[in-house]
């Protein structure tokens, strides 16, 4: 049975009080009381409750990220665990733990708001920034430090985030060398800023090689996996006009392409190239394996929270943004056009 408070007391001959003064380094106590129940702790292998004694103090240990896991999609993208993996990383090096904040509440901001204002965390890292800001705003009203993985509509305030605009530009750059002329986009979300500029990157690349855009060649995300949005999907991407290559605006809508093409008889890549974006551990292990952008999340996570941390650490230091790099990765998905589209 896990060891209280009381059992150390208990056991030191000392009040519950003394021993949580001793847990928190109070000068109060003198060296051989410190000694003796520091003793004491380790014999019963007592762990002090560090959230408890925070909000105590009112110096809290914790800081939290704020993940949607109700939104359709995006809840399953391993880039979340990446980026997690980077934000838990950085927040141990300081000895900080890591809270998730998850619920449908959270995209309205009243979840977020009572988690502020609870004591409970010293900040908030907001995991992926919608276009609507609402959770940003509510961090704003109060008052506690967060950065946002995704820069806000007005780019204010301090985020990571890569350059989509130039990954959709580079992924597309990629199938054109390769003698694409009718390329695809799956999975334009407007809910999203990455996905809307990974497709503004899209069409200056098709611009800059003087190839036209097809906007019916522009498919959303809004459904995809549905049987509905499969068959719409393929219609789109069949037929006398039909383009050679995808870019997919993450690695999970190119591995549902790539499965949806394959159970219609669609060859990839000799009869279509398909590239994605996230460089996820799945996108190695398919047959054949994908073509993506990495967006380096680990990264884009770590550097979230040395910035939280930095912001904490010095409340009036100057607005703070960061660009990641992105880098291409060529795999099977992508070959050469053999139709000369």
């Amino acid at each position: 049975m896990k060891a209280t408070i009381k059992d150390v007391a208990r056991a030191a001959g000392v009040s519950p009080s003394t021993v949580s003064r001793v847990a928190s380094g109070s000068a109060r106590i003198s060296e051989s009381t410190k000694k003796r129940v520091k003793a004491v702790m380790q014999e019963l292998n007592y762990k002090p409750n560090l959230l408890a004694r925070s909000l105590v103090r009112q110096d809290s240990c914790a800081i939290a990220v704020v993940y949607d896991c109700y939104t359709k999609g995006y809840s399953q993208d391993p880039f979340f665990m990446e980026a997690m993996r980077g934000i838990c990383q950085a927040a141990q090096e300081q000895s900080l733990h890591v809270l998730i904040s998850t619920g449908a509440d959270g995209r309205k901001g009243s979840g977020i708001a009572s988690l502020s204002q609870s004591g409970m965390v010293r900040g908030m890292i907001l995991l992926s920034a919608p276009v609507d800001d609402i959770p940003a705003e509510a961090l704003r009203e109060a008052g506690l430090p967060f950065v946002e993985i995704g820069h806000p509509s007005d780019r204010s305030g301090n985020w990571v985030d890569n350059d989509n605009v130039l990954a959709g530009r580079e992924a597309t750059e990629t199938l054109i060398r390769k003698g694409h002329k009718r390329i695809a986009f799956v999975g334009a979300d407007g809910s999203y800023h990455y996905t809307m500029e990974r497709l503004t990157g899209y069409r200056e690349a098709l611009r800059k090689a003087n190839l036209p855009i097809d906007e019916s060649l522009i498919i959303p995300a809004a459904g995809v996996g549905d049987k509905a949005s499969e068959d719409s999907c393929i219609k789109r991407l069949c037929g006398e006009k039909a383009p050679s290559a995808s870019v997919c605006a993450t690695d999970d809508l190119a591995v549902w392409l790539i499965g949806t093409l394959t159970k219609h008889g669609i060859d990839v890549p000799l009869t279509m190239s398909v590239i994605g974006f996230n460089n996820s551990p799945m996108s190695r292990y398919i047959v054949p394996s994908l073509s993506t952008v990495d967006i380096n999340a680990f990264e884009l996570g770590r550097k979230a929270c040395d910035m939280l941390i930095d912001i904490m650490e010095n409340p009036d230091s100057e607005v703070k943004n960061e660009i990641i790099k992105t880098t291409i990765i060529e795999r099977d998905s992508t070959a050469g056009s053999v139709k000369g589209r």
